[in-house]
C-alpha cells in the first residue's frame, strides 16, 4: 500500500430541514434563514500508509463525520471498506458471510464474538454491540487494505472497548491493513496507539499530529 496523501480544503454546506415547527424554533431563538445557508470551511492536510491507524476525536457535533465523509471521497475507490456500507445477508448464520469457514470463526473470535451460540445467529438476532464487532470482524476479511468506521466502540461498555482497541492495534501488524477510526471517547487513544491523531473541536482548524509529536496541518 503506498501512503495515502489526503489535502481537503472544501465549504461544507449545513443541512436543515425547514418545517412550520422548525420555523417556530428559528423565530424564537433569533435564527434568520439566510444563517442556514452558511458554509463552513473544513481543511486538514495528513498522510497515512498500511498498518497505520488514523484516529479522529472531538465531541459530538464537532465535525468528525462530515471530515471522515470528505476523506473516504478523497481515497481512490475500492480501496476501503467503510464498517456502514458492508454488504451481507441479514438472513443467514454470520459464520456464513465469510470467504471461507476457517477464516469466518477466527475473524469472529478476534472481534470477541467467539460463542458458538453467536456464531450460529443471523445479524438481527445480534445485539447492538455484537453487530458492530461482526461488521469489523467482516471488514477484516476483505481485500481492501484501509478500513473506516464512525463511531468507533461506542456501542462498547469500557472495558470491551479497551481491549477491542489493542487487537485493532495488534492487527495492523499482522495484516498491514491501516484504519480510520472516528470517536468520542478519549480512553482509548492509549490502547490503539495511533500514527496520526486529528483533533476537532466545535471551533477551529483540526489539528494534525503525528506520534511524536510531529505537525502535519
Amino acid at each position: 500500500m503506498k501512503r495515502e496523501m489526503i489535502q481537503i480544503d472544501s465549504f461544507i454546506p449545513r443541512s436543515y430541514c425547514l418545517s412550520r415547527r422548525s420555523e417556530i424554533i428559528m423565530r424564537t431563538f433569533g435564527i434568520s434563514e439566510s444563517r442556514l445557508k452558511e458554509k463552513f470551511r473544513l481543511r486538514v492536510d495528513f498522510s497515512f500508509s498500511e498498518a497505520e491507524i488514523v484516529l479522529i476525536k472531538g465531541a459530538s457535533g464537532s465535525g468528525k463525520s462530515t471530515l471522515l465523509s470528505s476523506i473516504k471521497r478523497a481515497l481512490p475507490e475500492q480501496s476501503f471498506a467503510d464498517l456502514d456500507d458492508l454488504q451481507f445477508s441479514r438472513k443467514c448464520s454470520i459464520i456464513d458471510c465469510f470467504p471461507t469457514f476457517t477464516d469466518g470463526m477466527k475473524r469472529l473470535a478476534d472481534a470477541g464474538l467467539s460463542s458458538a451460540w453467536n456464531m450460529i445467529k443471523p445479524f438481527s438476532a445480534l445485539s447492538v454491540g455484537e453487530k458492530f464487532r461482526f461488521r469489523l470482524a467482516l471488514a477484516m476479511s476483505g481485500k481492501e487494505q484501509t478500513i473506516i468506521c464512525d463511531e468507533f466502540c461506542s456501542s462498547l461498555e469500557g472495558t470491551q472497548a479497551k481491549l477491542l482497541s489493542a487487537r485493532i492495534r495488534l492487527e495492523t501488524q499482522r495484516t498491514r491493513k491501516a484504519f480510520i477510526l472516528c470517536t468520542t471517547r478519549q480512553e482509548i487513544e492509549k490502547f490503539l496507539i495511533p500514527e496520526v491523531v486529528i483533533t476537532l473541536s466545535k471551533t477551529g482548524r483540526p489539528e494534525v499530529q503525528r506520534r511524536g509529536g510531529k505537525n502535519d496541518s
